[in-house]
Order: structure tokens, then sequence, then C-alpha cells
């Protein structure tokens, strides 16, 4: 019998990747999170406002809003900008790394993700 006390940690996946948006949903789901999408950078900011997750995973290049704008958003906004943010991209280089800790992401991982690396790192950030 399920504990219904249990309360899932929230993720709020961001991405216009369809495909890839429901590919980590359902991992994410798998394992026991709650997720919570958005489509592009604009949808994710209201969502992340409206929902307060406790981890926000964002790609970089979308519609409306970018990733890089996203983040930058979140951090300056007083209800969430100490929520954690990791950013995927499909370019990863020493300046995409660079441009997502100037911003406030806590990491930066190439795009597809390996599952197995990813929920690790969700892992690790959700303990802090």
């Amino acid at each position: 019998m399920p504990d219904n006390n249990v309360v899932k940690r929230k993720v709020l996946v961001v991405d216009d990747d369809v495909v890839l948006l429901d590919l980590t949903t359902d991992f994410m789901e798998d394992e026991g999170y709650e997720v919570i999408k958005a489509y592009d950078g604009e949808e994710g900011f209201e969502r992340a406002k409206l929902f307060l997750p406790d981890l926000i995973i964002t790609d970089v290049m979308m519609p409306k809003m970018d990733g890089f704008t996203l983040c930058k958003t979140l951090k300056n906004e007083e209800k969430t900008k100490n929520i954690p943010v990791l950013i995927l991209t499909g370019k990863i280089g020493t300046e995409e790394v660079e441009k997502s800790f100037e911003l406030g992401a806590i990491d930066c991982i190439i795009k597809p993700p390996n599952w197995d690396v990813l929920l690790k790192k969700i892992a690790h950030i959700m303990k802090k």
C-alpha cells in the first residue's frame, strides 16, 4: 500500500523539444519525482512562480525566452531565486558552462543527457 504522506519532490522541466521533454518527464516520474512541464522559457518562468519546484531543468535554445535568460530571470525574482537550475544544452563548451554559472545555474550538462548521470546529479542537488 503506497504511503500517502510521502511528499514527492517537484521538478520543473522546460524544453521546446517535445520528444526530449516527454522522455525526461517519464524518466523523472519513474524515479518518483512530480514533474511539471513547460514548453518555453516564458511558460517555465510562470510555472516556476506558481508551483515553486525543488529543481528546474531547462534547455538553452528555446523560443520566446532561452534557458540562459530564464535562469537569469529566475535568479532576479524573489520567489524563485533560491530554486536550483540545471541547464541542458546541445553544445557544451567552456563558454556555455561559464555563462551557466555566471547566471546562477547549479550545473550545465550536454543534451540529451546520460540518464544515470542526470539522476545522480539531481539526487545530489536535492540533498542540499
